[in-house]
């Protein structure tokens, strides 16, 4: 059996809260993962999620950790390619009416 990196035995329990931990890490890290409707949960779930996989004994003070660590993987995924389409989109409807006004 593998030994985490606190000692214990690792448990399929465990496993699978690494598993889990590793998903969500991962939907909070896409690019422009703000946007995802489902976000808010994994935002919700990481912080319990990391807890439980750490094993730690301070939990107030890794509920602050993962919290914020949460929050920062969200906040730099952001990449902001929607805004971008937008006014890409925007600009060619400019530039598409200007032609039909100029060929009226």
């Amino acid at each position: 059996m593998s030994q985490s990196s606190h000692g214990r035995a690792s448990s399929p329990e465990h496993a699978s809260n690494v598993r889990q931990l590793q998903s969500v890490r991962t939907a909070l890290s896409r690019p422009d993962a703000i946007i995802d409707p489902n976000i808010i949960k994994s935002l919700r779930l990481f912080p319990s999620i990391s807890i439980k996989v750490d094993r730690g004994s301070n939990r107030q003070e890794q509920l602050k950790k993962y919290l914020g660590e949460g929050q920062a993987l969200l906040s730099r995924s952001y990449c902001g390619y929607t805004k971008s389409c937008n006014l890409l989109l925007d600009w060619m409807k400019n530039i598409q009416d200007s032609k039909t006004i100029n060929n009226a």
